[in-house]
């Protein structure tokens, strides 16, 4: 197909030109809103590994408060609890022998 035809009909020709041209900056346009879409979720996805990251770590030194020993002796004085001796066990026969 010639650009320019001798007869001067260059009509058609200019339409599939503009028609060609307005697809590529409507899929350009499309393409780069996608990509901006993407960014914007990997960034949402990085905070979020961030702020569960932190949680974490405060999860863990919870833990780690709570499994000391100094800290379960206060916890178990400030509830009046006592440590268990041999002579507050009470042993219960059922009469079934193993």
């Amino acid at each position: 197909m010639k650009l320019f035809r001798e007869n001067g009909d260059t009509s058609a020709a200019y339409f599939a030109i503009a028609l060609f041209m307005i697809v590529f900056v409507i899929l350009y346009v499309w393409q780069n809103i996608n990509v901006m879409k993407v960014k914007m979720n990997y960034r949402n996805a990085l905070e979020q590994e961030e702020a569960a990251k932190k949680k974490n770590d405060r999860l863990r030194y919870e833990i780690e408060k709570l499994k000391q020993m100094g800290y379960v002796t206060d916890q178990a004085r400030q509830r009046n609890m006592t440590v268990l001796r041999p002579e507050n066990i009470d042993v219960i026969e059922t009469g079934k022998k193993q």
